[in-house]
């Protein structure tokens, strides 16, 4: 039987080739460049911009387009080139991220941080700001590094490395010859092509705990079900290299990245609500995934089971907030 025959008006089937799916600049994601070996980063102590002069530092962050957020400047807050939506996000963010560190009862004096996935280091800078010194930054756009620097020079933040890291690469743990104490990933485990390796890996390098923000875009009624939700994003990023490459994202809601990060070997995950919960603006929310009890060596395998008796999506909202005044920076 002829099925167009049939059904002459029916559309039989659809295609879309991969140049239609992003347009222009699409380039595939093979899995020989994402499994290729790791590169350790190559970090740098000494900020470049260290001996620029502030008319120099000023008048480039002038002329820069597409700034996420403020850093506390002035001359941004007024600026056609912030992106005040994205700048207030990455405010409320930062009190969320401080928020958990207080819940966790983070040393600021003896941890040692990771800010993955940097950006534009406003995380970064608020934990030097909040007495942190053992603070190390990595970006995979160098761009971002680039703008790191000089904000570091024009602000007088004279601390931490900043180095490149490849987290399309599969084992990219790999690339670091440290663990850390605590890690904030605000952004990385929604912005990837897959959420479940991210989170292992991030297990690898993470010693205490590690705080992570889940898509703040897919809303949750509840805590109760189990189940969560995926949604996908064609989206853009810049490697390492500068290359810009088109992707689909898997991006999880809270509930399953809370199960991802079990599955991956945290112990317990719990959700920090944020300031606008009532409103229902859930970009702001992190999760902290706490690695276990105590503390174990986070780059080698552990032995403790992802379900071990406590484990699960807690809502901090049970509990009382600690006390803090949240900083502009």
């Amino acid at each position: 039987m002829d099925i167009n025959a049939a059904a002459p008006d029916r559309a039989v089937a659809t295609s879309i080739t991969r140049s239609e799916h992003c347009v222009a600049g699409w380039s595939a994601g093979r899995l020989a460049q994402m499994s290729g070996a790791t590169q350790l980063i190559d970090w740098v102590s000494t900020n470049p911009d260290g001996l620029a002069t502030y008319d120099t530092l000023q008048d480039w962050v002038n002329i820069v387009t597409d700034w996420q957020h403020h850093h506390g400047l002035v001359s941004l807050e007024t600026s056609p080139n912030l992106d005040t939506v994205s700048s207030g996000r990455i405010e409320q963010l930062v009190r969320s991220v401080r928020r958990a560190l207080v819940r966790q009862q983070a040393s600021m004096a003896n941890d040692s941080f990771l800010d993955l996935a940097a950006g534009e280091g406003a995380i970064a800078n608020q934990l030097y700001d909040d007495g942190a010194r053992d603070v190390d930054a990595c970006e995979s756009n160098p761009q971002n590094v680039k703008r790191i620097w000089k904000l570091r020079a024009l602000t007088g933040r004279p601390f931490g490395r900043v180095g490149l890291v490849d987290t399309e690469n599969l084992l990219w743990h790999r690339s670091f010859e440290r663990s850390y104490d605590v890690v904030v990933a605000i952004g990385p485990a929604v912005h990837g092509e897959n959420p479940a390796l991210f989170c292992r890996n991030l297990f690898q390098i993470t010693k205490k705990f590690a705080i992570v923000q889940a898509d703040p875009f897919v809303s949750d009624t509840t805590l109760e079900p189990v189940e969560g939700s995926l949604v996908t994003r064609r989206n853009s990023a810049r490697d390492n290299t500068g290359t810009k490459r088109f992707l689909t994202e898997i991006r999880p809601n809270a509930k399953a990245l809370a199960d991802l990060l079990l599955n991956a070997g945290f112990h317990r995950v719990e959700r920090v609500r944020s300031d606008h919960s009532e409103e229902r603006e859930l970009s702001d929310e992190v999760l902290i995934a706490v690695v276990d009890e105590t503390p174990h060596d986070g780059m080698k395998p552990t032995t403790k089971t992802a379900r071990a008796s406590g484990g699960g999506l807690a809502s901090s909202a049970s509990n009382p907030e600690p006390s803090f005044q949240p900083s502009r920076s």
